[in-house]
C-alpha cells in the first residue's frame, strides 16, 4: 500500500518479448490502441493599452477582449512498440478517468516463422509524486520475476 504522501501520476505497463533462439518475436497489435479524453473550456484573450508618463499624464486607449472556445483531446492512455519486440501502455489521470481499479492491456505477438517459442516478461511501473520531486518506482525484483514465461512450444 502505498504511503497517504506519495501519488502516483503515471503507471506504466510494459511488455518484453525476447528470442529464446532464431528471430526476435514482433508485435503485431495492441489493445488499447490509445485512448484520449476531450477536454472543453474557455480562453479569453484582451489588449488594454496603457501609458504613463511621470506620474502626472496617463493615457489610455481602446480595450479589446475576445473569447475563444477551446476544445482538446487530452491522452488517457499513450501506447508504442507495433513493430517492435516490446509494447508500452502509459496511463494518465484524468478527471473522466481517474487511476483507480483494473486496467486490461492485450498484445497479440508474431513469432517469426521457424521460431517455436519466445519469452515474454512483464514490468509494471508508475512515476510517484511526493512534495517538490518526483521518482519513478517499480516493483520489487523478487516479485518482478515471476511475471516472466515462455510463449508458444
Amino acid at each position: 500500500m502505498l504511503d497517504s504522501r506519495y501519488s502516483p501520476t503515471a503507471p506504466g505497463f510494459r511488455g518484453r518479448f525476447t528470442r529464446i533462439a532464431g528471430e526476435r518475436p514482433i508485435v503485431f497489435d495492441l489493445f488499447p490502441r490509445a485512448l484520449t479524453e476531450e477536454q472543453t473550456g474557455a480562453r479569453t484573450v484582451g489588449l488594454d493599452p496603457q501609458f504613463k508618463f511621470v506620474d502626472a499624464v496617463e493615457v489610455s486607449g481602446f480595450k479589446a477582449e475576445m473569447t475563444i472556445n477551446v476544445t482538446q483531446a487530452a491522452p488517457v492512455i499513450t501506447v508504442d512498440g507495433i513493430g517492435e519486440s516490446f509494447a508500452r501502455w502509459v496511463f494518465a489521470a484524468h478527471a473522466a478517468r481517474p487511476l483507480v481499479g483494473s486496467q486490461l492491456a492485450y498484445a497479440t505477438i508474431e513469432l517469426p516463422p521457424g521460431v517455436a517459442a519466445a519469452r515474454a516478461s512483464v514490468q509494471l511501473s508508475a512515476d510517484v509524486a511526493s512534495g517538490f520531486r518526483s521518482a519513478l518506482g517499480f516493483l520489487p525484483e523478487r516479485d518482478s520475476a515471476r511475471l516472466s514465461w515462455v510463449l508458444g512450444e
